[in-house]
């Protein structure tokens, strides 16, 4: 019964930066690294889109404002706002669909003030919005996205990668 109650106050005691959470990213990217400062998100979240258009992206970045505001349980404000995340495409990619080959590559940098996401093709926007939505935690006042930044440099060697990625490389 002692022991228990004694471990117990061991951890409490821990200084927080010795149990630090970390977020549950799938897939993890190749390099992150956390920062101080977090992005408040909010019923003001918007989203920008930077670069040349493309109507896979566009329709991702309407699909990620909604998610996120469900997912917050936020109803949208209405008025013109900053956006918040700003997504910058080179642009459109090889293909319309996914194929092998593709470029899934990304980085993303968040701070307390906005949070950049750039890519060279759309599935590399479509994956680092994938990591921005995980990366949404609750905080004592409404939801934070933490300041972080994040890079991964993946070409898919199969067109179905999100379930094969478990496999090892050959």
């Amino acid at each position: 019964m002692r022991l228990p109650i004694a471990l117990g106050l061991l951890v409490a005691a821990l200084p927080a930066t010795a149990v630090e959470r970390q977020p549950p990213l799938v897939p993890w990217p190749a390099e992150i690294a956390f920062g101080p400062g977090a992005l408040v998100v909010g019923s003001s979240f918007r989203v920008a889109i930077t670069g040349p258009a493309d109507p896979r992206v566009e329709r991702a970045a309407r699909r990620l404002e909604s998610r996120l505001l469900r997912q917050v349980g936020l109803p949208p404000s209405v008025g013109a706002q900053p956006p918040a995340l700003e997504i910058r495409c080179a642009g459109p990619g090889k293909s319309a669909l996914p194929a092998l080959g593709m470029d899934e590559s990304y980085t993303l940098e968040v701070t307390s003030e906005k949070a950049l996401l750039q890519a060279r093709e759309p599935w590399g926007i479509l994956r680092g919005m994938e990591t921005f939505l995980q990366l949404v935690e609750p905080s004592a006042d409404g939801f934070r996205v933490g300041a972080a930044t994040a890079a991964t440099s993946c070409r898919s060697r199969c067109s179905n990668e999100t379930s094969t990625a478990w496999r090892p490389s050959r």
